[in-house]
């Protein structure tokens, strides 16, 4: 490549993990040695933190933002935090009340209205006491209450609508292109000096501010075709086999064979 790249910004889920949850040891070994190259990574995922920190420290990351840019962190400290308005979050839940849905919280804790581990299950929304939320996810929302939740008004919430169903609401001030923003300014980098990857309209924000924004060749045809480059699928090592083939290789640090 021509530009000199400074920085890798990835989404998670079906772009740099394989449908099974998982890294492949060559996409960790990609990124190592973007390190030694001295090129920074980070993430942009609708993940929780705690779901998210062990895939952030194996591939080296210098930063990370979460739950789709509630929170962000560079270089092990909180560095932007943009919780659910309450009231709005609250009007939000009762509307949903009955359908399945979780709330993560800013302390960590989740809760959710079914059973499942690592969460507090309430019979009501009524029942969630106040704190500060920074995401609420509908699972498979029936198409009328989408219809239903898009015309609502809920101020200073961002509802977005992802490819396989589920709304995920965050504050106006969370998203991943803000949250690559922040890290860019923390650091001192230029979008132009940045390579992105995503998958889902989530993505398309933060693929648009890099100067090479790309999609992976499993991402939604709306994705693909506002990105730069389409690379392999995520089943496939794509961006790791870009990034090794594109960046790696004039530093002479490429992994044989895979190039």
């Amino acid at each position: 490549m021509s530009k000199r790249i400074k920085l890798v910004a990835v989404d998670l889920d079906r772009t740099i993990l394989r449908s099974d949850g998982t890294l492949s040891p060559f996409t960790v070994e990609v990124f190592r040695r973007l390190r030694r190259c001295q090129i920074a990574a980070c993430v942009l995922t609708a993940r929780r933190k705690d779901s998210a920190e062990m895939i952030c420290s194996q591939l080296a990351c210098r930063g990370a933002a979460f739950c789709n840019g509630a929170v962000v962190s560079a270089d092990s400290a909180v560095i932007a935090v943009h919780p659910l308005d309450w009231q709005s979050a609250k009007r939000l839940l009762a509307d949903i009340e009955g359908h399945p849905c979780s709330v993560s919280c800013e302390d960590g804790t989740t809760y959710t209205n079914y059973e499942a581990q690592h969460s507090i299950r309430l019979d009501s929304w009524a029942q969630l006491p106040e704190q500060s939320l920074l995401r609420i996810v509908l699972y498979q929302a029936p198409p009328p209450l989408q219809s239903r939740l898009t015309s609502a008004s809920y101020p200073g919430l961002c509802l977005q609508q992802l490819e396989d169903g589920d709304i995920v609401a965050v504050s106006q001030l969370a998203a991943k292109e803000r949250a690559l923003k922040t890290l860019l300014e923390h650091w001192r980098i230029s979008p132009e000096e940045v390579v992105s990857f995503g998958d889902d309209t989530t993505d398309l924000g933060f693929i648009q501010l890099a100067g090479t924004g790309i999609a992976v060749q499993n991402a939604g045809e709306q994705v693909k075709q506002r990105a730069d480059i389409i690379c392999g699928c995520n089943d496939e090592d794509g961006p790791a086999v870009w990034l090794n083939q594109y960046v790696l290789r004039p530093f002479h640090e490429e992994i044989p064979n895979f190039a």
